[in-house]
């Protein structure tokens, strides 16, 4: 697992933001199944690998819910609210990289991966 690629997004950039969703999207593969492997648990699953960019809100809403399920069942805090962030704005879009960094890392830690 290469978190650190959760970090290297570019603002404006197609090719590390497609590189952004192959590394969530195993990610949360992952998460899901150590999930059901140790608390017997079926999480929910969504379309999270690609995005369509007129429709990012959607994307939002989905990861929010999948991240959402993972804190309650993890025992963390809640998740940021992921739909707060405008990603047509570069100071947004870093914010939530970061704050979505750390979801990550909190996850990663409970699960003991």
């Amino acid at each position: 697992m290469d978190i650190e690629r959760l970090s290297m997004v570019e603002f404006g950039d197609t090719n590390s933001l497609n590189d952004f969703l192959f590394e969530n999207y195993t990610e949360h593969i992952l998460f899901r199944q150590k999930l059901q492997q140790t608390k017997n648990l079926t999480c929910p699953s969504y379309p999270i690998a690609d995005v369509d960019v007129d429709r990012f809100d959607d994307w939002l809403l989905m990861h929010q819910v999948e991240h959402q399920f993972f804190a309650d069942n993890l025992g963390l805090s809640n998740p940021f609210n992921m739909l707060d962030a405008d990603f047509r704005k570069e100071d947004d879009f870093y914010e939530w990289l970061a704050q979505h960094y750390s979801a990550h890392g909190q996850i990663i830690q409970a699960l003991g991966l």
